[in-house]
């Protein structure tokens, strides 16, 4: 299993309680409800359904995207998807001063 390194959100919104993060790079995994104070860190395991098929086990038929770049990260509140990220994207934002990438939403 493959991972991206632990990723760090501080999400900026006026009840960040209300939010919780779901990863979809594998099944049945529960939604991690979001603190109070808006910080988050969690692993994100990409699993063998993202491999790259190959043609008699010799001809690579497709490239599958990077582990980085697949928006497998939603931002949840109940069962509505606000937002869907991948690593890359998270590491795009602006960085707090505990190093967590700010992801701002509005209400």
């Amino acid at each position: 299993m493959h991972t991206v390194p632990p990723q760090k959100i501080h999400l900026d919104t006026t009840v960040p309680g209300d939010y919780a993060i779901r990863i979809t790079a594998r099944e049945e995994q529960p939604d991690i409800p979001v603190p109070p104070d808006g910080r988050i860190t969690f692993e994100v395991p990409i699993g063998s359904r993202y491999c790259t098929p190959y043609l008699f086990n010799v001809l690579k038929v497709c490239w599958s995207t990077p582990v980085e770049k697949r928006r497998v990260i939603a931002v949840v509140r109940g069962q509505k998807v606000l937002r869907r990220l991948s690593a890359s994207d998270i590491s795009k934002l602006e960085t707090d001063p505990d190093g967590f990438q700010i992801l701002k939403l509005k209400r």
